[in-house]
This record gives C-alpha cells, structure tokens and sequence, in this order.
C-alpha cells in the first residue's frame, strides 16, 4: 500500500475514526496494531523483526523504570545496552553488505581467492525511523 492512494487514504480514516471512538487507556495499543497492520502490507518480511524491536525496546523501558528507583547506574547499563543492541540491528542492515562488498574488493586486490557466499540484505523499510524512535 502506498502513501499515495485511495487504499491509503482509507486505511488512514478507518485507523482515525476507530482511534476516535476507543477509550483513552486503549489507544496505544490500537497504534501499534495498526502500525504492525500497515507494516505488513508495506513489505511483511520484517514484521517479525520490528516485533522484537519492539519487544526489546518495551522490555529495556520495563527494566528501567523497576531499576532507576533502586539503582541508578543499572538503569543507565540497560538504556545503553538497549540502544547499543537498535544500533547494532540498524548497522547490520545499512552496513553489513558494504562490509562483504569492501571484504571482496579486498580479496580481489590481494589475488586471494573470493569467498562465494552472496549475500543480498534487504533493509527493512522504515528501520530508522523505528529504531531511533
């Protein structure tokens, strides 16, 4: 689905219009339905993906707000070690194929003998935009 069409247009209204009439405590998770919905007709592959993502980022949020009562530092650990983990999954997607291409240019330069592993990373639409969310 495209942001561009009548399809879009509606799927927008309908998300609107039920967020509308649904009670505030609920809403968010409305949202996230709807995106995970609209995710999936975009490209599904990576719904799996930004579920853990989410899960990730939901737990690490759990995990800090039990901590930063008790322990301060612990809580600063688990906010670096989560954001340390959406950045490693970002860098692996933008940047893990340009390092198997450099790592072949390599090779050839050497004249060693290039490794056949093909490698064809697709990034998942909007990564970014969630990750850094």
């Amino acid at each position: 689905m495209q942001f561009v069409s009548l399809q879009f247009l509606g799927f927008l209204a309908a998300v609107i219009f039920i967020y509308s009439i649904l009670p505030k405590k609920i809403r968010y998770i409305w949202l996230l339905l709807t995106s995970w919905g609209f995710y999936y007709l975009a490209g599904g592959k990576f719904l799996i993906l930004l579920a853990l993502v989410t899960a990730i980022t939901y737990g690490a949020g759990l995990l800090i707000e039990k901590e930063k009562t008790k322990q301060k530092s612990k809580a600063g650990l688990i906010l670096a070690g989560s954001i340390i983990l959406m950045v490693l999954i970002l860098g692996y997607f933008k940047y893990a194929r340009f390092l198997f291409d450099t790592v072949k240019s390599i090779q050839k330069f050497l004249n060693i003998t290039e490794s056949e592993t093909v490698i064809n990373i697709m990034l998942p639409l909007g990564i970014s935009f969630y990750l850094f969310q």
